[in-house]
């Protein structure tokens, strides 16, 4: 899987999300749904195959990168480059 996630302080996420209209907000929930993203992520912590997406911000990750494993911290400055 490739893709691209943008991570913000909760405070700026809140207000950004505030400002996003109702049909917006489903079609976010929708394209999880719909790439399937929902069978192996949660959002509200619960195991599964895929790490939660809750408490991602401003921990440590190990992810791929062109093959090789390297650990960013997932905040406002990750990059997908090496």
């Amino acid at each position: 899987m490739v893709s691209k996630v943008v991570v913000m302080q909760e405070e700026d996420f809140e207000s950004w999300y505030a400002a996003v209209p109702a049909a917006a907000k489903d079609k976010g929930r929708q394209v999880l749904e719909e790439k399937g993203c929902l069978g192996c992520h949660s959002t509200d912590g619960t195991a599964r195959i895929g790490p939660t997406f809750k408490g991602l911000y401003d921990s440590s990750v190990t992810v791929l990168t062109n093959g090789k494993e390297r650990t960013v911290k997932a905040d406002e400055n990750i990059s997908t480059g090496p």
